[in-house]
């Protein structure tokens, strides 16, 4: 009895190796950097050049409206000051009116620069900003393709390993005949991070998973090898094994 027991548990706990490298290469690839960090960079870039470049949209607009103002009152300061100058005009009221009127147009364009002036500022300084965010987003670019080029290798050679072993877990499962046992072993991995036999030696009082000191009581049982036993603390199936 103890024999054919200890044989199901060997070839189980040959099953445990590769079911718990299929685990752990399954986590490793999960946690690969895919990029994503870059890629919401990336957006929040994109976000912040077009809210930049509709304030610059909307700065060059309001200087062009500005700039538009001052030509026309240009173009009419220039028929005062002609009309002033044309010798038509001989009337001292009428010519005093015309350089008050002069004036008064020189005064309004000249009021027309400090708002300008600040619009232009303006739009140097956010000419400047829209050169940065395309410096960082071509910098974000260059590291989401590094880093998408790293996963795409790192990924394809842990399937590569994950297929492998998976082919190897079926056959190793192939030579298991008692399916209660398997189905216990799988409840157990499932649970257990991938890892449902602890492998202990003679040497040894300690569940070789969790470290969990193993009792007198079930060291016996796991020296008489007629049923099987499991960790008190983590609940994983205990094979002794004895060939060490």
């Amino acid at each position: 009895m103890s024999d054919k027991l200890n044989e199901k548990l060997k070839k189980l706990s040959l099953l445990k190796e590769t079911d718990a490298e299929v685990y752990k290469l399954k986590e490793e690839l999960s946690s690969l950097d895919k990029g994503d960090k870059e890629k919401l960079i990336f957006a929040k870039l994109l976000a912040l050049e077009k809210a930049n470049n509709e304030k610059i949209c909307k700065l060059n607009a309001e200087q062009k409206k500005i700039e538009d103002s001052q030509s026309i009152l240009l173009v009419k300061k220039e028929k005062v000051h002609k009309a002033m100058y044309s010798g038509n005009i001989t009337n001292p009221k009428e010519l005093r009116d015309l350089q008050a009127e002069e004036d008064s147009l020189i005064n309004r364009i000249a009021d027309m620069d400090v708002p300008l002036l600040e619009i232009l500022e303006q739009i140097e300084i956010q000419t400047a900003r829209e050169q940065e965010i395309a410096d960082r987003l071509n910098d974000t670019k260059k590291n989401y393709q590094k880093i998408s080029a790293e996963y795409k290798k790192n990924s394809e050679r842990l399937t590569f390993e994950i297929n492998n072993l998976n082919e190897e877990s079926k056959q190793r499962r192939l030579m298991i005949t008692d399916e209660i046992l398997l189905s216990r072993y799988d409840g157990i991995r499932k649970k257990g991070h991938g890892v449902g036999v602890s492998v202990i030696y003679n040497d040894s009082d300690r569940c070789s998973v969790c470290q969990t000191a193993i009792s007198p009581n079930m060291l016996s049982k796991l020296n008489e090898a007629n049923e099987i036993c499991f960790c008190e603390n983590c609940g994983r199936i205990i094979y002794l094994n004895s060939e060490r």
